[in-house]
């Protein structure tokens, strides 16, 4: 009623993290399931109610979707609830879901600008864009955080795989600044972020343990 997703994604969570805790014993606790299927699992049976019509909300980034990852990669890995979000990406490689939900929502925004033009969906979300109000204001502002240069293209949503590849880019270098400057972990500066993520190296309990140390 307020155009605030906030309680509907919280109710999400929730339910989202029960998906997760019922396929726990079979599957993601399962050694000879190997973390690629567990991930596959996640994305099925968690993320997927998590995302549901995203391609409404998918445009902002909310720490109630960004808390499913997270939740879900400390339990797979056996990690303390005190392990940095920003270590668990850049540990793992895994990105975070608002670079999926925003794709969604691109793609989505696009199918509309697609539409005929007498289409009420495709009346609104011009005047959304010629307003530069609601999703539109917040495409602009992510540009700005992402330093995508061209503005003037019309519509935003086109460059949706150059956006979405910088706001990644971007992710690491911040997920990079908090581990180099953190204040209680004086070991995070002094490790190599660039080689291949411990995700994709190594099998679940050994990456776990080598997060752990």
């Amino acid at each position: 009623y307020n155009l605030s997703f906030k309680y509907y994604l919280k109710n999400k969570l929730a339910v989202s993290k029960l998906a997760i805790n019922a396929t726990w014993s079979n599957y993601i606790k399962n050694p000879n399931i190997s973390k690629e299927n567990k991930l596959k699992i996640f994305d099925a049976a968690s993320r997927s109610i998590m995302c549901y019509a995203a391609q409404i909300w998918g445009y902002q980034k909310y720490d109630d979707v960004e808390k499913l990852l997270r939740f879900f990669v400390k339990k797979m890995l056996y990690l303390p609830e005190t392990t940095p979000n920003y270590m668990i990406h850049l540990e793992t490689g895994l990105d975070s879901l608002f670079t999926s939900t925003l794709k969604l929502h691109f793609c989505y925004i696009n199918k509309v600008l697609n539409m005929n033009q007498n289409r009420l969906p495709n009346i609104i979300a011009k005047k959304v864009i010629e307003l530069n109000v609601f999703w539109a204001k917040d495409w602009s502002t992510l540009c700005e955080f992402v330093q995508f240069n061209r503005i003037d293209s019309y519509p935003l949503c086109t460059h949706w795989k150059s956006i979405i590849d910088l706001l990644k880019t971007k992710e690491r270098e911040d997920n990079m600044m908090s581990a180099t400057n953190s204040q209680f972990h004086d070991l995070y500066s002094e490790l190599n972020y660039n080689s291949a993520t411990l995700l994709a190296r190594f099998s679940s309990r050994i990456t776990g343990l080598l997060v752990k140390a």
